[in-house]
């Protein structure tokens, strides 16, 4: 490893002209490697670290070394296209789709780059490669449509490109919003309306669906719509921050899909978004920075960038992308926001704190500064303090709050909880059931509250089981669930129910703790010194290893109530 990082020629002598030289040069000055081996396996720890641009730079070295290493190449490409780096990228793709026609992300890269060129007819070729499997099965099939419109195919044409779409039912809205896209891009208002509705009947529609359609009815005229739609979003989203507003009287607004490549821009932030939900951050980071290549003023596609960036473990890439934002454009508001809460996520608390601070004074009805502030002080575990933040949220909210704020409800119930102060916890959980009466992480924490404390131990026990019938795979819920059997004396459904939330949570100190207790009163006293001796390997907190050392050195009585309470979920 020594060896392979000793003297010899750099990336610059190997690379001067082509487009590595760029990525050569973004290494860092004191730690260029100079040889193969030495740029691959410090390329490989930058990777590690998450450091993509440095790990770019210094693969981008090992390639200029040897370039015609198939692997080097193609993961010089994959990140190359990870950090949005097309000059790099884009050159790649063509030479690993020329090698080999079947390459799909080469083919994706390169049609989207033909596209950006303005020649739609090559890039349908090579949308016409893309598998017929897994993302490409529907990124194939909405770029295809929109390089169809491109190539001057009629709207119905592209259309039924889209076909196969609703194989899958969680992507029927998606085909029925471009499919309303390319019939609103093409003029046929009344066929892009009945889409757009369409698209709109699965409820909680996200916030790019709610700014395309409200935008379309805003632009023929239903303006009730629009500002009903709006409204809607309002209501069920608890981030407001961005929620459309209907133009003024007598303004028509522009469209916000005015050619095809826009259409396919919107195509790849939708699919971004579906994965990064579906927790895949690197294939998510891969589609919204293609996204952006076709259409870099895309303010929504910057944020869900930072969004994916933080999902990616690359803090500092997105701290610095959202403070690219301009504070006075309409998305600087929520980007100064996440700047604050990455901040906070990097241990820099106080600055957050005085930037949520100036945030609060400045939009003095706005909740989500104080939200994100009550955040902070409950990471520091200043609960007291938190809760009195997240009042102050609620106060901002008004008297009457909407059913989005159940989660604030039930935030501030823990903090309140936690800080020991328990007739306003209980207060705030149950204000957040009535708001949202099916969330089980509020129904098992009430539930596994009530049974800490010994009280309504029946209606508890009922939380709990609800809360387990909507997440049965929870371990945490379920090892609720084994608990309040084992306080109300029902040792062998507590026995059974902990054995299951051991098996779905076998790392968990307390529900091996609690399956320990659960044996011993069932009179399996080897069995559970065995599970007690197991809870201490996997490093409880201080209070939960001294309750665990206590019962091994000195064995509870039959019917005692046992270890230290775990809390929450």
């Amino acid at each position: 490893m020594l060896a392979g990082c000793a003297s010899g020629p750099g990336a610059a002598q190997y690379a001067a002209d082509g487009p590595l030289a760029t990525a050569a040069e973004a290494m860092p000055r004191d730690a260029v490697p100079t040889t193969l081996w030495g740029a691959y396996l410090s390329g490989r720890v930058a990777e590690e670290q998450h450091d993509i641009p440095a790990a770019l730079a210094f693969f981008s070295d090992a390639l200029a070394h040897d370039p015609t290493d198939p692997e080097l190449k193609s993961h010089v490409f994959l990140l190359a296209v990870s950090e949005g780096d097309f000059d790099i990228a884009g050159p790649l793709a063509q030479e690993l789709a020329a090698a080999d026609p079947d390459s799909a992300l080469a083919n994706l890269v390169t049609t989207v780059e033909l596209a950006r060129d303005g020649k739609a007819s090559q890039a349908l070729d090579h949308a016409k490669r893309l598998p017929d499997v897994s993302l490409y099965h529907f990124v194939g099939r909405l770029a295809r449509a929109w390089l169809m419109l491109d190539d001057h195919a009629k709207p119905a044409d592209a259309v039924a490109a889209l076909d196969g779409l609703e194989s899958t039912n969680s992507l029927d809205p998606l085909k029925s919003l471009h499919t309303a896209l390319i019939d609103d891009l093409g003029g046929d208002n009344p066929a892009a309306e009945i889409e757009y509705e369409q698209a709109l009947s699965g409820g909680h529609p996200p916030l790019r669906m709610v700014q395309l359609a409200g935008n379309f009815f805003e632009r023929i005229g239903k303006r009730d719509r629009a500002a009903a739609l709006y409204s809607s979003y309002a209501v069920d989203s608890f981030d407001t921050t961005l929620t459309p507003h209907v133009a003024a009287e007598g303004t028509i607004p522009a469209p916000l899909i005015t050619n095809p490549n826009d259409g396919l821009a919107e195509a790849l932030f939708d699919m971004a978004s579906l994965v990064n939900q579906a927790d895949s951050p690197d294939i998510a980071l891969l589609n919204i920075r293609l996204a952006l290549r076709l259409k870099p003023d895309f303010p929504l596609g910057r944020l869900e960038l930072g969004d994916v960036l933080e999902a990616s473990h690359r803090l500092g890439d997105a701290l610095a992308l959202y403070q690219s934002f301009d504070p006075a454009s309409p998305y600087g508001w929520t980007a100064r926001l996440r700047a604050a809460a990455v901040e906070i996520d990097q241990g820099n608390e106080t600055a957050a704190e005085a930037a949520l601070q100036t945030m609060a004074a400045e939009r003095p009805t706005a909740p989500e500064p104080m939200i994100e502030l009550g955040d902070a002080l409950r990471r520091r575990e200043q609960y007291k303090d938190a809760a009195a933040a997240y009042g102050a949220a609620l106060t901002r909210a008004g008297s009457n709050p909407a059913p989005r704020y159940w989660s604030l409800y039930f935030t501030r119930g823990t903090a309140y909880e936690r800080a020991g102060d328990w007739t306003p916890a209980e207060a705030d959980l149950r204000k957040s059931l009535l708001l949202q009466p099916d969330q089980p992480e509020v129904l098992n924490y009430l539930g596994y509250a009530l049974v800490d404390r010994n009280e309504h131990l029946a209606e508890a026990t009922s939380l709990i089981k609800r809360a387990v019938d909507l997440k049965p795979d929870d371990g945490f819920i379920v090892d609720s669930l084994g608990w309040a059997y084992f306080r109300q004396g029902n040792f062998r459904a507590a026995q059974a129910t902990l054995e299951h939330a051991v098996e779905l949570k076998p790392g968990d100190a307390a529900i091996n703790d609690h399956l320990g207790d659960a044996y011993w009163q069932s009179g399996r006293r080897d069995d559970a010194k065995l599970q007690w001796r197991r809870a201490l390997s996997l490093n409880p907190d201080a209070d939960l290893a001294k309750a665990i050392q206590t019962k091994l050195e000195h064995p509870p009585h039959v019917q005692s109530a046992a270890p230290a309470p775990r809390r929450g979920s």
